[in-house]
């Protein structure tokens, strides 16, 4: 019997969103693009100046808790957060620098997977929540964002 597989890390990534038609997209050590033109993370490092993605944990009622808590702490500390709804596209929102950073727990793997490229392609960073846990098909709680405030993200996580 096979042991648990790992999902494979991805080489493209393509990312549409038809209401404003635009076309999010990279490929492994090729640079991240939006509509043709390469793009790059934020360079905001005051937290207190950074708009973040938090997500409540909708496929797990019980996390909800914890999750309240921390967004609580995200929420004082930082301009202010939002949840778009998809997770692919606040990734490419990362990537492109309109957004600085992403929290949320109990993903799939096809959630995050062109996102995940596409914001390390822009310089960002991203990683999973809980170190413990790597990302599998089942799970995935992911951090993001712009690289400079990636600590500070998973610090407030992890207290």
């Amino acid at each position: 019997m096979l042991g648990k597989l790992e999902p494979v890390k991805p080489l493209i990534g393509v990312v549409y969103n038809p209401r404003q038609q635009e076309l999010f997209w990279a490929s492994k050590g090729n640079g991240a693009f939006l509509n043709g033109r390469q793009i790059r993370v934020s360079d905001i490092l005051d937290v207190s100046k950074a708009l973040l993605v938090c997500v409540p944990p909708h496929r797990r009622h019980d996390l909800a808790d914890e999750f309240f808590i921390i967004s609580k702490r995200i929420f004082f500390a930082t301009s202010d957060f939002r949840s778009l709804g998809s997770c692919a596209l606040e990734l490419s929102y990362i990537a492109a620098g309109r957004l600085d950073g992403y929290f949320e727990r109990c993903l799939s793997y096809y959630d995050l997977a062109a996102g995940m490229l596409i914001v390390q392609e822009a310089g960002g960073k991203v990683d999973g929540a809980d170190s413990m846990q790597p990302f599998t098909d089942e799970r995935c709680d992911l951090v993001a964002s712009n690289g400079l405030i990636q600590d500070w993200i998973l610090h407030i996580v992890h207290t």
